[in-house]
């Protein structure tokens, strides 16, 4: 009786699993290629300038050098608070590798910025010792980073000059 209710048990379980259809297993979203989406959808929002143009508020002209594109100062504040979680600061734009958008790999551009601090003639220029100025400003950075800490921000350090006074 046991051996017959036994097979009775494994006989109703067949067709049970006969009967039933497998249920579809949804496609499970490839997490890089939805992340590679997102990122390519913001970046597609910001718009780009290359040729030559004039830097808000009429501070200077800037012709984008080959290889680069430009963004606009108010897109540039929000990739340095919003993307890239820097404190809020004035930026008058940023350069970009043509290649590279702000949420790339290893993306790093030039921040363009403008210190009213005044004028310099072009004869008091040729008596500044830039290499001293560049470790002042090194030096007053270095001296910044505990406070950039605090409020919870990454240091920062000044590597040069991008191009020699």
């Amino acid at each position: 009786m046991k051996k017959a209710l036994f097979n009775l048990f494994f006989l109703l379980l067949a067709a049970a699993s006969a009967v039933a259809k497998p249920a579809s297993t949804p496609a499970v979203p490839d997490s890089v290629a939805r992340y590679r989406a997102t990122v390519d959808s913001i970046q597609g929002t910001l718009h780009y300038q290359t040729g030559h143009l004039t830097l808000p508020g009429g501070i200077g002209e800037l012709t984008v050098p080959a290889g680069y594109r430009y963004l606009d100062s108010a897109q540039s504040r929000r990739v340095l608070t919003t993307f890239w979680h820097n404190p809020r600061g004035n930026s008058l734009g940023m350069l970009f590798p043509k290649d590279k958008g702000p949420l790339d790999d290893n993306s790093w551009a030039y921040v363009i910025q403008y210190d009213d601090m005044g004028y310099v003639k072009d004869d008091d220029a040729d008596d500044i010792d830039y290499a001293d100025l560049l470790a002042d400003m090194q030096k007053d950075l270095e001296e910044e980073n505990p406070e950039r800490e605090k409020a919870g921000f990454e240091t920062v350090h000044l590597m040069g000059w991008g191009a020699n006074p």
